[in-house]
């Protein structure tokens, strides 16, 4: 019984995360300049990626900060969310995907201060939001 309420309470407190990352501000990557970067932590967290008005990736990271920036740089290798990209929307060159995420897409992140609940709310927020580029 008490296995049975350590998930109920971790899936509400997984709701209220949710709700946290959903309301929280989002950030065009066309916007972001160099002094943007000393605010996002370099701390692990969950993020999303929305195109226009539709959440298209979840990630999670130890480390949301460098995570983030890596996006912005559009290499396939190590990116799962450029990977995507490339192999789902059929963007190949490296040109295109950025200019794909810098005039189309904005991001959101959730620190997460528990880290062994990170794994477990990026697929709870994948299954909520069901994302076109994530499995």
């Amino acid at each position: 019984m008490s296995k049975e309420i350590t998930w109920q309470n971790r899936i509400e407190s997984f709701k209220e995360q949710l709700g946290r990352l959903l309301i929280g501000k989002k950030f065009r990557w066309k916007d972001v300049d160099h002094s943007f970067w000393k605010n996002v932590p370099e701390k692990p967290g969950v993020y999303v990626i929305i195109e226009k008005y539709r959440y298209i990736y979840v990630g999670r990271s130890k480390n949301l900060r460098n995570r983030l920036k890596m996006h912005s740089r559009a290499n396939i290798s190590g990116d799962t969310f450029h990977n995507k990209l490339y192999k789902i929307r059929h963007i190949s060159s490296k040109e295109d995907r950025k200019k794909f995420v810098e005039d189309k897409c904005s991001f959101k992140f959730l620190e997460v201060r528990e880290y062994e609940d990170l794994n477990n709310f990026e697929h709870f927020t994948i299954a909520a939001l069901n994302p076109e580029l994530n499995d």
